[in-house]
C-alpha cells in the first residue's frame, strides 16, 4: 500500500469552550462550529498544503491501496470519513506506535513529546485560537506549522516502524476503524433518566449527612469530620510524596471501614466526591443525538502490557463503564440488528496456571469445574456451590484471580475488604495465603522462575525462558508471541534482602507513572508473571478479534477481557457461536491451554453480557 501522512488543521476556541480538551473528539468533529481550515499531506514527495483538500482528495488518490498515517489517526480519519465520505484501505498511528514501541521510556506520546524524545525537529505553537477566518498571513503561519507536523508524523513513523511487529499492523488499524466507523447507537432516553436519577440519589445521600457537599469533598474537612464523630481517621502513605496523608479514595480499606461504622456519612461522601455517572450520562446523552456513538479502543493503551485500553474520545471510556448500572444499558445494536458478546472466562488464572504447570488448576479447567467454588470450599472446610453460596464462592475468586501474582496477606486483606466488603484477621488471612500456595505449589515455583529471568533481561542475553519457550528475551525486555516487547528500561539491583534461609537482589526500573518526572517501580517474579500474564491475555484477545474477523463476524469495540460485536438479528445465534470459537481456539504457540469463552446475545450491551 502506498503511505499517505496528512494532518487537518480546524477551527477551535479555547475561551468558549469549543476545543478538545474541553469537549470530547466526537462533540468537537461533529460540533456545528466545526471547519476545515486546511490540511498538510505527504505522498511521495515534499510535504504539501490544501486548502480546500476535499475535492483533491476525492480525485488524487486510490483510496484502495492507500494507508492513512496521523498522529492520533482518529482524529484526521474521522473527519476523513465523516467530513468527506472517504475511507482508505487501513488507519495507521504514530502515536500508537510510540506508545507500543517507547512504551515507559518516555513521558508522553504527544507530537511534540515523541518528536523531543527521537530528536526530531520541534514542534512549532498554534496560533490560531478562535480565529474562524484567517488572513493571508494567518494562513501562512498556520501551513507551516502544519507542514512541520507532517514532516515530525512521517519522521516517527520512519525511526518506530522498523521496530514494530508488521504483524500488529492489522490490530492498529482495527482499533481506528472501531471509532472512525461506528456501528453502535446510545440510548438517549435512557441517559437523560440514568443522569436525572443520580442527581437526586447524589443530592438525598449529601442531605441525609446533615453536612455540606464541601465538608464531605474535601480531604481536610472530612477529615475533621470523622474525627468529630468519634472515628479513627485512616491514614496512608503517598507514593508520590512520602507524606502520610487521610486514606479516603474509595478503595482505601480505611475508608471501607467506614461503611460498616456509619454508612450513612459513608454515602455521603461518595456522593459528594463523585459525579462520574452524572457527568458522564451527559455527555453520552449529547453525543446520542448527533449519530452511532464510536468506540475508543487505544492500541497498546496499557503502556506496561501493551493490552487495549479505552478512551475518552467519545463521551467517556468505555472499559470504566460499570458491569452493573445504567450506561450499559444505553448502548445497544442499531435498528434489525443485536449485539454478540464474549467474554474470555478467567484468562488470567489460566494462562498462569499453564505457565505453572500446576496439576490442579489445569484439570479444573480442563474440566470445566468451577474453580472459584472449589478453592472457597477448601477455605470454609464445606461444600460452596454457586447457587446457594454467592458470597463464598466470590471469596474464592478472589483468592484465584488475586493470589497468583505473589500477594501477600496484607493486601489480600485489604483486596478481600474492597470486593466482598468483609474484613478478615491478619490470621485468616495469612491462613488463606499459605492455602493458595500449598496447594498450587507449583505457582510459587513460577514466581522464583520468572524472577531468574531478570538477571538474563538486564544483560540482555538471549536465552530460553525455561516455563515460556514463545518468550524471547531482550535487552532489559521480553519478547511477546506478537512481537511486542515488555519493556524495563534502567533494570538494576536497588538492595539486598535476607529472606528465609538466603539473601535476595531487590529489583526494580524506571518508568514515567507522571508526565516529565521518571519513577522507580520494583519487579520481581509475582510482578512479573503478572505483567506476562496480561500481556498474553492481551494478545489473545487481539488474535480473537482478527480471527473473529476474518471470518465474518462484525467486531466493534472490546474492553477488558469482552470482544463486543453486532450481528443482524436473524444471524445472531451463529455469530454467537462463530465468536465463542474463535476465543477459545488455542494459539498456535501454547497449542495445549483450554480457553474458554461466555458469549451472549441481547439488543443492549448489559442483555447480552448477562444474558
Amino acid at each position: 500500500m502506498d503511505l499517505l501522512f496528512v494532518d487537518f488543521e480546524t477551527f477551535y476556541d479555547r475561551k468558549n469552550k469549543y476545543d478538545l480538551r474541553s469537549i470530547s473528539m466526537t462533540e468537537y468533529i461533529r460540533h456545528t462550529k466545526f471547519k476545515v481550515q486546511g490540511m498538510g499531506f505527504q505522498y511521495n514527495s515534499e510535504p504539501t498544503w490544501l486548502k480546500e483538500p476535499g475535492a483533491f482528495l476525492k480525485d488524487n488518490f486510490d483510496w484502495s491501496r492507500t494507508a492513512v498515517v496521523a498522529h492520533n489517526v482518529k482524529f484526521d480519519g474521522a473527519i476523513l470519513s465523516w467530513k468527506y465520505g472517504i475511507k482508505p484501505q487501513m488507519y495507521l498511528d504514530t502515536q500508537a506506535l510510540a506508545r507500543a514501541v517507547l512504551g515507559p521510556s518516555i513521558d508522553g506520546y504527544s507530537l511534540r513529546r515523541s518528536a523531543g524524545y527521537l530528536g526530531l525537529e520541534q514542534k512549532g505553537e498554534l496560533k490560531t485560537d478562535g480565529l474562524a477566518q484567517l488572513t493571508v498571513e494567518q494562513e501562512r503561519t498556520l501551513s507551516e506549522y502544519c507542514l512541520t507536523d507532517v514532516r515530525i508524523c512521517k519522521a516517527i513513523w520512519d525511526k518506530l516502524s522498523p521496530q514494530f511487529p508488521q504483524e500488529q499492523l492489522w490490530s492498529m488499524d482495527w482499533c481506528a476503524r472501531a471509532f472512525i466507523g461506528p456501528k453502535l447507537v446510545l440510548d438517549t432516553g435512557k441517559l437523560e433518566k440514568a443522569v436525572s436519577d443520580e442527581r437526586i440519589r447524589r443530592e438525598n445521600a449529601i442531605s441525609s449527612t446533615g453536612e455540606t457537599k464541601e465538608s464531605l469533598a474535601s480531604n481536610a474537612k472530612f477529615a475533621a469530620l470523622v474525627a468529630s464523630r468519634g472515628y479513627a481517621v485512616p491514614t496512608k502513605t503517598s507514593h508520590r510524596t512520602g507524606k502520610t496523608i487521610p486514606a479516603f479514595s474509595r478503595t482505601d480499606a480505611g475508608l471501607r471501614e467506614l461503611e460498616t461504622l456509619d454508612p450513612v456519612l459513608y454515602a455521603g461522601r461518595l456522593a459528594a466526591k463523585s459525579s462520574i455517572l452524572e457527568t458522564r450520562g451527559a455527555k453520552l446523552a449529547a453525543i446520542s443525538r448527533t449519530g452511532p456513538w464510536p468506540f475508543d479502543v487505544q492500541y497498546s493503551g496499557a503502556i506496561q502490557t501493551h493490552r487495549y485500553s479505552g478512551g475518552s474520545g467519545a463521551g467517556g471510556n468505555p472499559q470504566n463503564f460499570p458491569r452493573v448500572g445504567p450506561l450499559r444499558g444505553a448502548v445497544r445494536a442499531p435498528e434489525g440488528w443485536q449485539l454478540v458478546v464474549g467474554d474470555f472466562a478467567q484468562i488470567e488464572a489460566r494462562l498462569v496456571a499453564w505457565l505453572a504447570q500446576e496439576p490442579k488448576l489445569m484439570a479444573a479447567f480442563t474440566q470445566e469445574r468451577d474453580i472459584y467454588s472449589e478453592f472457597a470450599s477448601m477455605v470454609y472446610g464445606r461444600t460452596v456451590t454457586k447457587q446457594t453460596d454467592p458470597k463464598e464462592r466470590m471469596f474464592g475468586k478472589t483468592c484465584i484471580l488475586g493470589l497468583g501474582y505473589n500477594m501477600g496477606w496484607a493486601k489480600f486483606q485489604a483486596k478481600v475488604k474492597q470486593d466482598i466488603g468483609e474484613a478478615i484477621s491478619e490470621e485468616e488471612a495469612r491462613r488463606v495465603v499459605t492455602l493458595y500456595r500449598e496447594t498450587y505449589f507449583n505457582i510459587p515455583k513460577l514466581w522464583k522462575r520468572a524472577e531468574a529471568l531478570l538477571p538474563l533481561l538486564r544483560e540482555g542475553r538471549r536465552n530460553a525462558v525455561p516455563f515460556a519457550p514463545f518468550l524471547k528475551i531482550g535487552k532489559e525486555s521480553l519478547v511477546l508471541p506478537s512481537g511486542l516487547r515488555l519493556l524495563y528500561p534502567g533494570l538494576r539491583v536497588v538492595s539486598r534482602k535476607f529472606r528465609g534461609n538466603e539473601f535476595s537482589n531487590e529489583w526494580c526500573y524506571d518508568h514515567f507513572i507522571k508526565r516529565y518526572e521518571s519513577e522507580q517501580s520494583k519487579i520481581y517474579g509475582g510482578k512479573l508473571t503478572e505483567n506476562l500474564c496480561q500481556a498474553i491475555a492481551g494478545d489473545l484477545c487481539k488474535l480473537a478479534i482478527e480471527r473473529a474477523v476474518k471470518a465474518g463476524v462484525d467486531c466493534v469495540g472490546q474492553v477488558h477481557d469482552e470482544i463486543i460485536a453486532v450481528a443482524p438479528c436473524g444471524r445472531a445465534e451463529e455469530v454467537a457461536g462463530t465468536l465463542k470459537r474463535c476465543m477459545e481456539q488455542s494459539p498456535p504457540w501454547l497449542p495445549t491451554i483450554r480457553l474458554k469463552a461466555e458469549v451472549g446475545v441481547g439488543s443492549n450491551w448489559s442483555e447480552a453480557k448477562n444474558g
